[in-house]
């Protein structure tokens, strides 16, 4: 039994030995566009926009003030990659900006408020965003709280050689740069991300603007997200693992060890 394993085991080996990916330090990042729906609400609210470590486009029309688009841009500070099936792909990405908005006071629509979203994570796995949430109206700080569920997601990966150093000779690099790019859409508040935006910003639920208003955001899509992850690697990481002609060997005679000894403990004992 113990000859049986350890054979085993030497034809795992190779498989067992993959190199784990470094997360490049450039080129990381989210981009937020706001739907249509979620723009109506927020001209209806009169809201206004701020961001800090991150860049953020707001673009009104000039002659009535409504929102005509809203795009918020961010460096993600932290992400975590994982294997499944043999394949790599990301599991999470952290950023440590933050986003507000605020209303002032609306007769029969809201009291006037306020609410932060930071330190954002995007969880590509269990499908959700959330935030450590802050606001007014009695809000305060919640910490982080599930805020944004995800309906779809597209990845793509683009795989191309890296130079570690600042040259790029003819022979070929021994790491490869694989670049992550997700788009996520169908991006809906969960329950307590819709409660605390109501609380944060005074919406007044009970008249037939509050209402409305709420009614617009709850189940709909809020916007699209763009993420861009990239890690670096030995050559051939990214890439599904062909076993090189020594490997077939390895495990050829490992397997042929198997057979053998199952062989020799079904004979019949004399």
């Amino acid at each position: 039994m113990k000859n049986m394993m350890l054979t085993v085991s030497l034809v795992l080996l190779p498989w067992l030995a993959q190199a784990t990916p470094e997360r490049d330090r450039s080129g990381n990042g989210l981009s937020f566009v706001a739907s249509v729906d979620s723009l109506n609400v927020s001209t209806l609210l009169a809201a206004g926009f701020s961001s800090t470590g991150s860049f953020l486009t707001v673009s009104r029309d000039p002659d009535s003030g409504d929102l005509n688009s809203l795009q918020w841009i961010a460096p993600s500070t932290g992400g975590t990659i994982v294997q499944a099936a043999g394949a790599w792909s990301i599991g999470a990405v952290q950023s440590d900006t933050s986003f507000s908005t605020w209303t002032p006071f609306i007769r029969g629509l809201t009291n006037g408020g306020e609410i932060t979203w930071q330190n954002m994570e995007v969880d590509l796995v269990n499908g959700y965003i959330s935030a450590e949430v802050s606001g007014g109206n009695g809000l305060g700080n919640i910490g982080r709280i599930q805020v944004l569920s995800i309906g779809q997601m597209a990845q793509k990966l683009t795989v191309t050689p890296h130079y570690p150093f600042l040259c790029c000779g003819p022979a070929p690099s021994e790491y490869e740069l694989g670049q992550f790019d997700f788009k996520l859409t169908g991006l809906i508040l969960t329950n307590d991300g819709m409660a605390t935006l109501a609380q944060g910003l005074g919406i007044d639920a009970s008249t037939a603007v509050g209402e409305a208003a709420l009614a617009t955001l709850t189940g709909k899509s809020v916007g699209t997200m763009v993420l861009t992850e990239r890690y670096v690697a030995p050559a051939g990481t990214f890439v599904a693992a062909v076993p090189e002609p020594s490997t077939w060997i390895l495990m050829g005679l490992g397997l042929l060890g198997v057979a053998g000894m199952t062989r020799r403990q079904c004979l019949p004992q004399t």
